[in-house]
């Protein structure tokens, strides 16, 4: 049979004192003092320690939090931990034996030692690679003076795979869109879920093509939120092009939803062709001649002039802004000028810069060669009538010369001196500018009745030339030329009627 100490005694009453209150109360002290008296100090201490052994052997030595333990919703793959706090509720030191069951459960440490009135705590793991419920349970065997405990904490956990959604699930379709533009649309990732996804990467499965991912791709969605991707298709060729924007994660491996769009570009056409060139021809030093150049847009999109130019002195660009617009299926004119200051061939080149990634620069010949060619006069209007003219009156008209030549020529008229008395010439010699017409003055003025000509002699560059001048000569006469009134009496009055008529040939 053991016998306990005093101080071992002291020590269990300060902890039943503290465990045991109603054993401390007034008439049970009355009592104990009274027992103490009779039987002696002694006997009355081993009496009390057999009567209180039992209720220290029933008595927990360890506080515990939580009772049990739910680690909640936890992702396949993913560790999740918790503590279990332990108090010493005795005043000897305590040795813990850390015991851990059930599929993926773990804790640490395996073995813990409370001083008395201590405190620690057990780490609790969780992690599961297959989706379900889980239990499990926290064994803590207490090694104690008197007895030994074992402690059972309950666990639980559920496993879940995460899950993301791909908004809009068939893809994102660009539609058609001009090369060199862009088109943005977006992507929405949706955590659907009820835990965390494990953070990936998100990524156009073609980096060097025409779709890319705008700015960060920010946090991946919380359970129930969502992320917006905003990606931009930016075509850089005719035709379809197609890839997918991929979700990886270690949680499901790679998610995709297909990206598609069409590149559209103008397709340019010139007349002329640039492997032909325009030539001018043979023109006249400082005369000017304009030819057309048609740009047609054959392709699906807009085709951008950006830019035109002309290089060669002898060449000019014609009026009207230099960048232009050609919607498909239109066509754009432009005007250039030959222009040469000086004899002998000329060139140059149309420059154009365009939309076209097939003909971003086209550049055009230009040919021509100047001249200078002797005055060459040719008589516009021919023969010249001037109709009816009353004798006595005079009719006005002209004689037009054109110098289709390269140089100034004078020309000299002159009309016979018998028939210069009815047809008058203003001058007898007129200058004519190259490609440029002037103007020689005439007059009719009829001295007989009836018709009348002249041959009016032009003599340029010792070429001589006649034209024709005719007209008709009229006069007009009245009947009766006198009225006689007879015999009339001094202060009396006398009358006739007098009917006059126009014997003549000329309006009256």
């Amino acid at each position: 049979m053991f016998r306990l100490t005093e101080s071992d005694l002291n020590r269990r009453e300060e902890y039943l004192r503290g465990s045991f209150p109603l054993l401390y109360d007034v008439e049970l002290r009355q009592t104990l003092y009274s027992v103490f008296w009779r039987v002696g100090r002694s006997s009355f201490l081993l009496l009390l320690a057999l009567l209180l052994l039992p209720a220290v052997l029933r008595a927990q030595s360890l506080a515990i939090a939580p009772n049990a333990l739910d680690l909640g919703v936890v992702g396949v793959g993913v560790e999740v931990r918790a503590p279990v706090s332990l108090e010493n509720l005795q005043d000897d030191s305590l040795e813990v034996i850390v015991g851990i069951s059930g599929a993926g459960f773990g804790a640490s440490p395996d073995t813990l030692r409370l001083d008395g009135k201590g405190s620690s705590s057990v780490e609790v793991r969780f992690s599961a690679t297959v989706a379900g419920e889980y239990a499990g349970e926290l064994t803590l065997q207490v090694v104690a003076l008197f007895k030994d405990e074992r402690l059972v904490v309950p666990l639980q956990a559920v496993a879940v795979v995460p899950t993301l959604t791909l908004l809009p699930t068939a893809g994102l379709d660009f539609g058609a869109v001009p090369v060199g533009q862009v088109a943005t649309a977006t992507v929405t990732v949706k955590n659907t879920g009820t835990v965390p996804v494990t953070a990936g990467q998100m990524k156009v499965a073609d980096l060097r093509g025409p779709f890319s991912i705008e700015g960060d791709v920010g946090p991946w969605p919380a359970p129930g939120g969502e992320t917006q991707i905003d990606i931009a298709f930016t075509p850089t060729r005719a035709g379809p092009i197609a890839t997918k924007l991929v979700v990886t994660s270690p949680d499901f491996g790679n998610w995709s939803i297909p990206l598609r769009g069409s590149g559209l570009v103008p397709q340019a056409a010139f007349s002329p062709l640039p492997q032909v060139g325009l030539d001018f021809g043979a023109v006249e030093v400082g005369q000017r001649l304009t030819r057309r150049v048609t740009v047609l847009n054959q392709g699906q999109a807009e085709l951008h002039i950006e830019n035109v130019a002309i290089e060669g002195a002898a060449f000019a660009l014609g009026g009207g802004d230099s960048s232009v617009t050609i919607a498909p299926a239109g066509r754009l004119d432009l005007s250039a000028a030959f222009v040469p200051q000086s004899e002998g061939d000329q060139s140059g080149i149309l420059r154009l810069y365009t939309s076209d990634p097939q003909a971003a620069t086209v550049a055009i010949p230009l040919a021509g060669r100047g001249q200078i060619s002797p005055p060459r006069i040719e008589i516009i209007n021919g023969d010249i009538d001037f109709g009816s003219v009353p004798i006595g009156g005079t009719a006005r008209g002209h004689l037009l010369l054109w110098n289709k030549g390269g140089q100034p020529g004078v020309v000299g008229v002159s009309v016979a001196a018998d028939e210069s008395v009815e047809f008058g010439l203003e001058q007898h010699s007129v200058l004519v500018q190259p490609k440029a017409s002037a103007p020689v003055a005439l007059s009719f003025s009829p001295k007989e009745s009836g018709p009348r000509q002249a041959i009016l002699q032009v003599e340029a560059e010792a070429e001589r030339q006649t034209v024709r001048l005719q007209g008709v000569g009229q006069f007009f006469a009245l009947s009766p030329a006198t009225v006689d009134f007879g015999r009339v009496a001094v202060g009396e009055s006398s009358s006739r009627v007098v009917e006059i008529a126009n014997v003549g040939n000329a309006d009256f």
